[in-house]
């Protein structure tokens, strides 16, 4: 029963960032793009990467490297991959906007891809 609770508990938290994460992702926010031809904004145009213990990142309870590698960012359904930074896989999540995550990363959001 305990399991059940906490799974409705994540599922809920889960739901509030989604939320939280379109209201963050609309149009009017948005960084321009360049268009075809054009050149990149100054600063590469590349994302940060989340800082444990900082905004989204630590309400989620985000790690750089868990132990467990079945729970890896890499393996969260909310993952998109986007690249390498430092010598490291890092990608999207959809619950952290505006940052890049570690592939290796893990957060109390994750959830197991299909």
């Amino acid at each position: 029963m305990n399991s059940r609770r906490q799974f409705f508990k994540q599922m809920a938290t889960l739901a509030g960032f989604a939320a939280l994460a379109s209201v963050f992702s609309s149009p009017a926010l948005a960084q321009r793009r360049p268009r075809a031809g054009e050149a990149p904004a100054a600063g590469g145009g590349d994302l940060p990467l989340a800082v444990p213990g900082k905004e989204t990142a630590g309400v989620l309870g985000y790690i750089e490297k868990t132990k467990d590698p079945a729970k890896h960012c890499s393996n969260c359904t909310l993952y998109t991959k986007h690249g390498m930074q430092k010598g490291s896989e890092v990608g999207k999540c959809s619950v952290i906007p505006g940052k890049l995550v570690k592939a290796e990363a893990y957060c109390n959001s994750w959830a197991k891809k299909a």
